[in-house]
Order: structure tokens, then C-alpha cells, then sequence
């Protein structure tokens, strides 16, 4: 082995890395099983969604190392150290985590769910959103620890030291954004049902916590992920008023993109593009999201980035830099020329296995031609990228249909007017194309009542669906929170909820190994025993 070595889904099978200097190395993917790791050492290092099965990491030391979304199953840390380390997203199940030095670090969104913690010190660690529920931490020290939005449900904190600890309770709303008001009761087109809350509040009509399901996020544009409290600082920064983002009143097509282009105008360096992605992703990860695919049209960026090559070049880095493995999908409009998405094509192909994993259409699909855009998906399609236009949210079947039999679509972004079509729903089962459905989009354009969506109907035509968030800044519902609507205004059980996130993670072009991962995790999930 050698230093700034880079390893990219590689198996290692009952080996032996005794005392093994890990320095500066890169392992994406990678399995480990049964490997002996006692006494190893690691400086920057990055660990990026691996997994440890069976392995001994006793009294090895990690400084300044990240162990970013990775799996730790039956795995032994005696007598480790853990300097200044980041393990966001990361899971351990049934691990020894004691005796654990840690100093200081970023462990937000780790699941320790039941682990032994107790007597541990932590002084100072950054776990918010941490799953810590049903944990053993009597008797560790938490000084000054961030445990905002962290899960401590059921936790033992006997004698643990919380001084200055933050300790601000979990929302339950994935964005806290906006007034509740158009999601009331009485605006019929959302629902003729209660309103669901925007994450699954646990009741006891809810058996299983569906922000703990597995799930792959496929519908998201980058601009539409920003948190609002990020809109503001960049508004009042750039001392600018702060754009009306509530698009749960817009009623009109035009309407709804005017709010989304005046949030996007503040998004203007490659450090707005990384928080804005980054956050996102943090946001989606505590919502039970291990793959993130984020769309972005680098059109309207450029200008300010030095063109549209840079412009895509700041989102892949910045997905680099997110908490969940993360791909881009490059998208064009419908409201701009076949030449030009031909370019952006192109260009996402120039990128494929370089971070870019797809290529789809954007906006209202009722100004362009499905013909049209024909040499554009082939440009994507030879490259292998996975294709994915809009389509079916305002138009018919049949514009989803073209886009499937034209266009070589691999999966459609909505495309629930294929209900009403008993045709167009067989070639989509046949096919397997996945719709990426977004039930907080369609009531406040006319689309659907939230009860009305028609994931029932597509499901049991065996056309595969996904549930995605698409703009949670403009509809203030993130992730888990759609799948709290599936719940809730559609009534679909919790079987059918993680057949979709199963749907989602197969849809995906999140790479085999993570698939694989996160497969288990839906079907642990599904067998977990009621909580009460």
C-alpha cells in the first residue's frame, strides 16, 4: 500500500493489516470482512460508504480520518482512538465501542441505536442528528456536545455529564419554513384528510419510524433544497430582501418558477453551491436517505461562475463533500432548445463516472417537443448515463409514454397522468421505469389532492415509484416527510412504504455495493418488531 492510494469498490476478505499505516488513502465502496486492522493508523484518510463486517479495529488510531455513510456490523473498536474524526451518516450495529477515546470530531447523523456508550467521554463531539435512541451513555461525559435534533428516545443518561450540551429537541418538520396554513384542512386541494406532518410523528397508529427506512432520494434540484434559514443569511448578506419562497399558494406554473429563480439568484460561488448541497444532503441523511441524487441545470449559473463547465464542476465537487454518496444529474429545460440540451448532454457525458450519473429535462414540459430532444438522450444514453426527463405533470400518458419509447427514458420525473392510461402503464411495468413522485408538488399547481395521487393505482399495475421531495424549500416537506404522506393521506402501510424505498434505491444509480446496503437495511426494517 501507498500513500494518496484510492481504492474503489474492492473486497478485502479475512486479511491482515496489522499495524497498517492508513495515511492519506481513499477506499470508496469497499467492503471489509474479517480484517484484522489492531494497531493500524490513519491520517486523512476517507472511508467513503464502506463496510466493516467482522473486522477488529482494536487500539488502532484515526486522526483527522473520515468514515463518511459507511456500515459497522459486529465490528470491535477496543481500545481505539478517534481524533478529530468525521463519521457522518455512519451506522454501527452491534459493535464494541468500549473502551473509545474520541476527541472532538463531527459524528452528525450517526445511527447508535442501542450501542454501549457508557463512561465514554465525548467532550465537545458534534452529533446532531444523531439516532442515539435506546443507547447506554450512563455515566459518559457529553460536554459541550451539539445534540440538536439528535434522537435520545428511551437513551440512559444516568449520571452523564451535559453540561453545555445543546440539546434542542428534533423537529419534526424536515424544513421549518413556512406557515402550516396551506396545509390545512381546509384547503381541499391538498387533502380531504387530516394534514400530515412533514416527518413521521410517532403515534400509536405508527408502528415503525420512517425516517429509519432506508430510501434513495432520486427527485431533487439543487436550488430547491436550500434550507430557508440558508436563503435568508445569503439574502441578508448580499443585502437583498429575502425572496417569497412559500410555494404552497402559487397556483401557476409561472408563479411557482418565479419564486424558484429568485432564490436561485443568490446562489452565486462555488462555497454557496457546497453549503447549499452539502446542507441538503445532511437534511436528507437524517431522513433515512443513503444515495442522494441532486438535478441541477448549470445554465443559470454560469454567469456567475465562469461558465457552464464551471458551474458543473462546483456542484461535483461539492457532492464530494456531502455526508451521503451523492450523484448529479445534469438537466436541460423543455423551455430551451434542443441545441442546448444537446450541449449540456454533452457535457454530462464528458463527466459520467466522474460524479455526473444522469441526464434529464426540467421545468414545464408542455414547451418543448418530446422529437425534439431525441439527439440530446442519445448523446446520454451512449455515455451510460441513466435518463430521466419530466413529464405526465401537467401533459397526458402519452407524453410519458413518448418520453419512455422516444427519448429511451429510464425512469420520468412524476409522471402520474400514467394512471389513466392502462397502456402506458404496461410498457412502464414492462420496462421498469420508475416515476419519481413528489406528493407535495401537485396541490398547489392543481395537479393532485394530496388523497388523490394515484401511487396505489401505479403500484398494483406493477409500475415501479419512488417517493422524492423535488423543492422542499418552495413546499416545506422534505424526504421522510413524503413518505409520512404516503402514511397518512394515501393510507399506504408500512409494507408498501418500504416496497417504494425499495423501488427508489433499485431506480437509483447509486453503485452496487451501496444498493446492496441499503436493500438490508430496508428489509431490516420491514422485519423489526412493532414499537410500542
Amino acid at each position: 500500500m501507498t500513500d494518496d492510494a484510492t481504492w474503489v469498490e474492492e473486497e478485502f476478505l479475512d486479511e491482515d493489516w496489522y499495524g497498517q499505516d492508513l495515511s492519506g488513502q481513499t477506499y470508496r465502496g469497499c467492503t471489509f470482512r474479517e480484517v484484522d486492522l489492531t494497531e493500524a493508523v490513519s491520517q486523512s484518510a476517507m472511508f467513503e460508504s464502506c463496510e466493516f463486517d467482522n473486522c477488529r479495529l482494536n487500539a488502532s488510531t484515526h486522526t483527522n480520518t473520515a468514515f463518511v455513510a459507511c456500515q459497522l456490523r459486529r465490528t470491535s473498536l477496543f481500545g481505539a482512538t478517534l481524533d478529530g474524526c468525521k463519521l457522518t451518516g455512519t451506522t454501527f450495529v452491534e459493535c464494541t465501542l468500549r473502551p473509545l477515546t474520541v476527541r472532538a470530531g463531527q459524528w452528525r447523523a450517526v445511527l447508535l441505536r442501542g450501542a454501549q456508550l457508557g463512561g465514554l467521554e465525548l467532550d465537545g463531539l458534534d452529533l446532531q442528528e444523531a439516532d442515539l435512541q435506546e443507547a447506554d451513555l450512563t455515566g459518559a461525559s457529553l460536554l459541550r456536545c451539539d445534540l440538536s435534533r439528535a434522537s435520545l428516545r428511551k437513551a440512559r443518561l444516568d449520571e452523564a455529564d451535559l453540561r453545555g450540551a445543546n440539546l434542542r429537541p428534533p423537529t419534526w418538520r424536515s424544513r421549518p419554513c413556512v406557515a402550516r396554513r396551506s396545509m390545512s384542512p381546509g384547503r381541499s386541494l391538498w387533502s380531504r384528510r387530516r394534514a400530515p406532518s412533514s416527518r413521521p410523528f410517532r403515534s400509536e397508529a405508527v408502528a415503525r419510524d420512517l425516517s429509519a427506512l432506508p430510501k434513495a432520494q432520486l427527485h431533487l434540484h439543487l436550488t430547491g433544497a436550500m434550507r430557508p434559514a440558508t436563503l435568508r443569511e445569503l439574502a441578508e448578506s448580499r443585502g437583498v430582501a429575502v425572496p417569497d419562497h412559500d410555494g404552497r399558494a402559487v397556483g401557476e406554473w409561472a408563479e411557482f418558477q418565479a419564486r424558484y429563480d429568485a432564490a436561485r439568484a443568490l446562489i452565486r460561488t462555488p462555497d454557496d453551491i457546497r453549503r447549499v448541497l452539502v446542507e441538503a444532503a445532511v437534511d436528507d441523511a437524517a431522513d433515512g436517505c443513503g444515495w442522494l441524487e441532486v438535478q441541477v441545470d448549470p445554465t443559470s449559473y454560469a454567469p456567475r461562475l465562469g461558465g457552464l463547465r464551471s458551474a458543473l464542476e462546483a456542484v461535483l465537487t461539492a457532492a464530494k463533500h456531502a455526508p451521503i454518496p451523492t450523484g448529479v444529474i445534469v438537466a436541460s429545460s423543455w423551455a430551451r432548445s434542443p441545441a442546448h440540451a444537446e450541449r449540456l448532454a454533452g457535457l454530462a457525458a464528458e463527466y459520467a463516472g466522474d460524479g455526473v450519473v444522469g441526464f434529464g429535462l426540467s421545468n414545464d414540459e408542455r414547451r418543448g417537443q418530446v422529437t425534439d430532444f431525441g439527439p440530446a438522450f442519445r448523446i446520454a444514453t451512449a455515455a451510460g448515463l441513466l435518463t430521466t426527463p419530466h413529464a405526465g405533470f401537467y401533459t397526458p400518458a402519452t407524453h410519458v409514454r413518448d418520453c419512455v419509447e422516444l427519448l429511451g427514458a429510464g425512469r420520468i420525473g412524476h409522471g402520474t397522468s400514467a394512471a389513466t392510461d392502462p397502456a402506458t402503464m404496461d410498457l412502464l411495468a414492462e420496462r421498469q421505469v420508475a416515476l419519481e413522485i413528489c406528493p407535495t408538488s401537485y396541490p398547489p399547481l392543481g395537479v393532485h389532492r394530496l388523497d388523490s395521487i394515484p401511487v396505489e393505482r401505479l403500484l398494483g399495475a406493477g409500475v415501479p415509484v419512488a417517493l422524492a421531495s423535488d423543492d422542499p424549500l418552495l413546499f416545506g416537506v422534505g424526504l421522510a416527510g413524503q413518505y409520512a404522506i404516503g402514511r397518512d393521506a394515501l393510507a399506504l402501510s408500512d409494507d408498501v412504504l418500504a416496497d417504494i424505498a425499495t423501488y427508489s434505491i433499485r431506480a437509483s444509480a447509486a453503485p452496487p455495493a451501496i444498493r446492496q446496503r441499503l436493500l438490508a437495511g430496508v428489509q431490516h426494517w420491514r422485519q423489526a418488531p412493532d414499537n410500542p
